[in-house]
């Protein structure tokens, strides 16, 4: 145990558990469910707290390191312009290099290698840069769960809508029910009575709506109808 303390009372090694544990829980909270990072950055972190506390440590410098990880939580959950980034990358490198007191006379002094502090910025650079990129992928793609996923899409008729049947839509069948069934006048009615327009198995509907678990679809116009008969349903 006595040698495992002494590992940790290594600046050096401290000071990478902390960071280590800080990017272990960044990782958990921008891709939560994963738990294996969570996990192993908490324990990393405990042990780093483990070691700072055998050393002269500042608070200053602790404080810097806190705010760091603020920042970059704070931007990738907001604006994700990666200015607070860049503010948070210099907040690491100052709390890093202040991490430690100034030596005290007759005592050794801990020092913390600058190469590992450059490593440590760079890792934790490039771990901003890929979880910023991915937040701005995801906030610039199309929307691909929920209602604004399928209206106006094209689905094809399983079995005869009249007015209720079921669909398929990118591979999963639904339960559908025409709009506004019915919708139009028996030719040459007396009292012009309204007539179904169902629509057979295997021609295609567009989306308009979603009640519960049914879709609200739509027979296709003449002009979408000859498209179709051109060029097939997809």
């Amino acid at each position: 145990m006595d040698s495992f303390l002494q590992v940790l009372r290594d600046p050096n090694i401290a000071y990478l558990l902390l960071t280590l544990g800080v990017l272990g829980l960044l990782a958990e909270f921008f891709h939560p469910g994963a738990i294996l990072p969570g996990i192993t950055g908490a324990i990393v972190l405990i042990l780093g707290f483990v070691g700072l506390g055998q050393l002269p440590f500042s608070w200053g410098g602790l404080a810097l390191l806190a705010l760091a990880a603020g920042l970059v939580v704070f931007e990738l959950t907001t604006s994700a312009s990666g200015i607070l980034i860049a503010v948070g990358i210099v907040a690491f490198v100052l709390g890093s290099l202040t991490l430690y007191n100034a030596p005290q006379a007759g005592k050794t002094a801990v020092t913390l290698n600058l190469w590992l502090v450059v490593l440590m910025a760079g890792l934790m650079s490039g771990f901003c840069l890929y979880v910023l990129l991915n937040v701005r992928r995801a906030r610039h793609s199309p929307i691909t769960a929920g209602l604004e996923a399928l209206l106006y899409k094209q689905a094809c008729a399983v079995t005869r809508l009249n007015p209720r049947g079921t669909v398929r839509f990118e591979g999963e069948v639904w339960t559908a029910e025409l709009e506004g069934y019915p919708s139009t006048l028996e030719a040459g009615s007396e009292n012009g009575a309204i007539v179904a327009q169902a629509v057979g198995a295997g021609m295609p509907v567009i989306i308009t709506g979603l009640e519960g678990v049914i879709l609200k679809v739509r027979a296709l116009s003449t002009d979408e109808q000859t498209e179709w008969e051109k060029v097939g349903w997809n």
